[in-house]
C-alpha cells in the first residue's frame, strides 16, 4: 500500500470519527497552523473532549505527532516546535458551559475568547480577572501559558484562579481535576502542572475559574517620573501602604510613546499606571494619598482617569506585546526577579545599555519584566551572546530570564529556556507517563518537552 493510499485511508477514519467538516487539508488552514518551515498534513477542529481523546488514540495508532492550538495570539512563545502531522485547533470548543453566579465561577470551554466571557459575566457586575495581550486570546491559550497581565497583583495567576479543568491526556483518556485534587508522580498537583506547560503534558478542554464582583469605582492613575529614584521611593511606599492597589504597571518612555502616545502627549522617562479599584470612598481616599506620595517623591506629572479612559489604557499596556507585531523583527525577553532588584534590572537598562529602541513593561508589584528589542541586522551569533549575557545579569541578580521571541535560528530550548535544573526532571517523568510514545510534539517547552 503507497503512502498516499494509507493517508487517505487515514483521512476517511477522521471523517468518520469526528466529522467531515472537523478535517481540513486545505492550504488555508494548514498555514494557518505551520510553524516555522513545518505545516501539518491535516488541520482537525475537534467540537467537544471527547472527540479530541479519538484524535489522539489515533494519533496513537498510526504514529502521528499532534500539535494543540488556541488562535496563535501567543504562537511566539518557547522553543522550536518539532515536526507534527496534525494540528488540533480547539477554537470550536466555545461554550460558556455554566456561569452561577451566586458561588461567583463560571466553567468553559478552552476555546472561548477572554473578551467574550468578560462581556457575558459583566452583565452580572462580574468579571475574570486576567489583562488579554490580545482580543483574539483564548481561555486555553492563556491558562497553558499562565499568562495574567497586571491582576496579578491583587488577585494572583491563573493558578489561583483556577478551580477545576478536564484535560485530555495524550493517550486518548479525560481525567478531570478540581475538589479530589488529581495527585500523582511523587505526590505533584497535576492540575497546576498543566498551567503554563504549553500543551505539553496534554490538552485542557475545560476550566472552571473564580471570578470576583465588578468594584463599585475604580480609577486609574498615570504618573510620570524623570527621575528613577524618586519613582523607587514612591512604589516602595505605596506597595508598603495598608491600601490595596489593583495593578501597577511600569513602561518606559518608548513604550508609553508608543502605546500611549496617541492619547497623551506628555511622557517621561519613567511612567506608573497604578489602578485601585473598590468601594468609592476608600477608592478617592487612596487616589488622594496617591497624589500626595507621588508630589513628595517629585513627579513630573499625575494625571487620574475614569471609566472608558481608563479601559482603554489598560487595553493598550496589556496588548503591547501583541500590538508590536510584526512591526519589526523582535526579540524580546522575560525576567522573572525578586521584587527588590526590579528597579536594578530597570536601571540598567535605562543607564548602561540605554537604546531609544528598547521597550520595556513591568509588573512593577510582582517582580517580571519584559523587555522588547529591535534585533534588525544582527547576527545570531551577536543575538545568543546577548541572551547569553542578560541571562547570567539574571543569574546575579537571583532571576530567571527566559527568550519570549527571537528569529527560528536560534530558537532553540537551550537559548530560550537556558541551561535546566533538577526539577526539569518531574517533568519528564511525568511526560513519560503520559506520552511514553511522544503523540504530543515536543520541543516548545522547558527543557525540550
Amino acid at each position: 500500500m503507497t503512502n498516499s493510499v494509507r493517508a487517505m485511508e487515514i483521512i476517511t477514519i477522521l471523517q468518520q470519527q469526528i466529522g467531515e467538516t472537523a478535517v481540513s487539508r486545505t492550504d488555508h488552514h494548514l498555514e494557518q497552523f505551520q510553524y516555522g518551515p513545518i505545516k501539518p498534513s491535516v488541520a482537525l477542529f475537534p467540537e467537544n473532549s471527547a472527540q479530541v481523546g479519538l484524535i489522539f488514540k489515533l494519533a496513537q495508532k498510526y504514529r502521528k505527532k499532534v500539535a494543540v492550538f488556541g488562535n496563535n495570539t501567543l504562537r511566539s512563545l518557547g522553543s522550536n516546535l518539532e515536526a507534527f502531522d496534525w494540528a488540533v485547533s480547539l477554537n470550536r470548543l466555545n461554550r460558556i458551559i455554566k456561569h452561577d453566579v451566586e458561588d461567583l465561577t463560571v466553567t468553559v470551554q478552552s476555546g472561548v475568547l477572554l473578551t467574550d466571557l468578560q462581556a457575558q459575566i459583566r452583565q452580572a457586575n462580574q468579571f475574570l480577572p486576567i489583562d488579554s495581550p490580545g482580543h483574539s486570546a483564548t481561555i486555553g491559550g492563556l491558562v497553558s501559558t499562565n499568562s495574567c497581565g497586571g491582576w496579578r497583583l491583587s488577585h494572583g495567576t491563573f493558578r489561583d484562579l483556577t478551580l477545576g479543568m478536564r484535560v485530555v491526556l495524550p493517550d486518548g483518556r479525560e481525567i478531570k481535576t478540581g475538589g479530589n485534587t488529581v495527585k500523582n508522580v511523587a505526590g505533584y498537583n497535576l492540575s497546576r502542572l498543566f498551567i503554563g506547560a504549553m500543551g505539553t503534558l496534554g490538552a485542557i478542554t475545560e476550566l472552571t475559574l473564580r471570578l470576583v464582583p465588578t468594584p463599585a469605582d475604580s480609577r486609574t492613575a498615570i504618573i510620570g517620573f524623570n527621575n528613577l529614584t524618586g519613582l523607587i521611593d514612591f512604589i516602595s511606599e505605596i506597595l508598603a501602604s495598608p491600601q490595596t492597589i489593583s495593578r501597577c504597571e511600569y513602561l518606559n518612555q518608548p513604550a508609553f510613546t508608543r502605546q500611549l502616545g496617541a492619547n497623551f502627549q506628555k511622557s517621561f522617562m519613567h511612567n506608573l499606571i497604578v489602578n485601585i479599584a473598590g468601594h468609592e470612598q476608600m477608592v478617592s481616599a487612596a487616589i488622594n494619598n496617591l497624589i500626595s506620595c507621588s508630589n513628595r517623591h517629585e513627579s513630573q506629572q499625575t494625571l487620574v482617569l475614569y471609566s472608558a479612559d481608563q479601559r482603554i489604557v489598560w487595553e493598550k499596556v496589556s496588548q503591547l506585546a501583541f500590538d508590536i507585531g510584526d512591526d519589526f523583527r523582535r526579540l524580546s525577553y522575560k525576567f522573572i526577579l525578586p521584587k527588590s532588584k526590579l528597579w536594578s534590572m530597570i536601571e540598567y537598562f535605562s543607564t548602561t545599555e540605554l537604546n531609544p529602541l528598547n521597550l520595556i513593561h513591568a509588573h512593577a508589584g510582582s517582580g517580571i519584566l519584559h523587555l522588547y528589542q529591535d534585533d534588525e541586522n544582527l547576527s545570531p551569533h551577536i543575538i545568543i551572546q546577548r541572551i547569553d549575557k542578560y541571562r547570567n545579569m539574571a543569574k546575579q541578580l537571583g532571576a530567571t530570564m527566559v527568550v519570549t521571541q527571537a528569529v527560528d535560528e536560534i530558537k532553540t530550548h537551550q537559548h530560550i529556556w537556558g541551561i535546566t535544573d533538577s526539577s526539569i526532571n518531574i517533568m519528564r517523568e511525568i511526560k513519560q507517563k503520559y506520552d511514553p510514545a511522544g503523540i504530543i510534539a515536543a520541543g516548545r517547552f522547558w527543557g525540550g518537552l
